[in-house]
């Protein structure tokens, strides 16, 4: 761990993650973003951009959160890649599991 990582105080830290998440998502004035749950406004107070693709390592439950907030106000959601996602735990978060597209394992990456 770096030492300004290790200095920083969570407020800056935050700060710095959700600069970091505005640049990555370049998002546009006129398109409209996916909410999140209440516990995850302050880290993405944008919300989510429609059509784009999240990447969670480490935290299971922090997949399903994410997932859950645009789940509940009706959009579909896919979990790609994670055969022991769990149905019941994502229940359990408010994703509507009528508009949830799994699949396992994609298989091999590429053009064929």
């Amino acid at each position: 761990m770096s030492s300004r990582l290790s200095s920083a105080s969570p407020a800056s830290l935050r700060d710095d993650l959700q600069a970091q998440i505005h640049l990555m998502q370049g998002k546009r004035g006129s398109e409209r973003s996916l909410p999140v749950l209440p516990s995850l406004s302050r880290l993405l107070p944008g919300g989510l951009r429609p059509g784009a693709a999240y990447s969670v390592q480490g935290s299971m439950s922090l997949a399903m959160a994410l997932l859950a907030g645009p789940s509940r106000n009706g959009s579909w959601c896919g979990v790609a890649g994670l055969p022991d996602f769990g149905i019941e735990a994502a229940a359990g978060f408010g994703i509507a599991l009528d508009r949830l597209v799994l699949v396992p394992d994609p298989g091999p990456v590429g053009c064929r």
